[in-house]
């Protein structure tokens, strides 16, 4: 997790990843075993992305603190700033499954979880960069701007919103939610919109690519759920066509 997020970064400018540094710091109770399965681990989701690891950092501390540092490449970068009134908004994969498996984990760890909500503790605690669906959009020239959902959509879309300075509509019917979230939470929608940590890509398309991009639908799990607007508000649409604000209540760095 601790290279894939960073991995995540990335995908979200449409580049492709080329070299790892990890920095360690760790007390000194913890066993050569523990340390050795972490850099198995770091190793093993380095080689699924052709990373190379080539340095970093160890040191002594109080606490485990793991920072990773990525470089990568892209010809056509893809930023936040590019979005338009008239644009589709696209996500890729389901929402909320992350925070559904933190919930799990919280409550109790990941033995004993019944079989039918075990794919939110795996989003939560191995989550899958979207590395080739974000080049294939950079590449193709796609998407206009691009986030990956790191605090969760209502906290990215906005900012999204910012850069480009520009609303945005959410259809909350159209906001994929997986089986297993929907077992789980008494509001899906809330942990969905919210819960962060799903780093899936969310991206917005022009009208006249739209067509390309519901062509990679099915290869990418694409879901259309809403579109940019003039003005500065984000507004989540409800069944009914009801119309409310739709609120940064997501994960906020720095905030009280």
């Amino acid at each position: 997790k601790a290279l894939n997020v960073n991995l995540s970064d990335i995908a979200a400018m449409g580049g492709r990843p080329l070299h790892a540094l990890v920095g360690l710091a760790l007390p000194g109770t913890v066993e050569a075993k523990w340390l050795d399965d972490f850099m198995a681990g770091f190793r093993s989701a380095a080689h699924q992305a052709d990373v190379a690891l080539i340095g970093g950092d160890l040191s002594g501390a109080e606490k485990v603190m793991i920072s990773v540092t990525v470089t990568g490449s892209v010809k056509f970068p893809v930023k936040r700033s590019g979005a338009r009134p008239g644009d589709s908004i696209y996500v890729s994969g389901t929402l909320g499954d992350a925070a559904g498996g933190l919930r799990l984990v919280e409550k109790g760890g990941v033995s004993g979880v019944v079989k039918a909500v075990r794919p939110l503790v795996k989003a939560f605690l191995d989550p899958s960069p979207r590395l080739e669906l974000g080049a294939c959009l950079a590449e193709g020239r796609l998407a206009s701007a691009m986030i990956d959902l790191s605090d969760g959509l209502s906290v990215d879309l906005g900012h999204i919103c910012e850069e480009s300075r520009v609303g945005a509509e959410v259809e909350a019917p159209l906001v994929p939610i997986s089986a297993a979230l929907d077992c789980l939470a008494r509001d899906p929608l809330a942990m969905a919109l919210n819960g962060g940590e799903d780093y899936e890509l969310l991206f917005m398309v022009r009208p006249a690519k739209r067509a390309a991009v519901e062509a990679l639908a099915e290869r990418f799990g694409l879901t259309r759920i809403g579109l940019i607007t003039s003005g500065r508000r984000m507004v989540l649409v409800g069944p009914g066509k009801k119309r409310r604000p739709l609120k940064a209540r997501g994960f906020e760095h720095f905030s009280g």
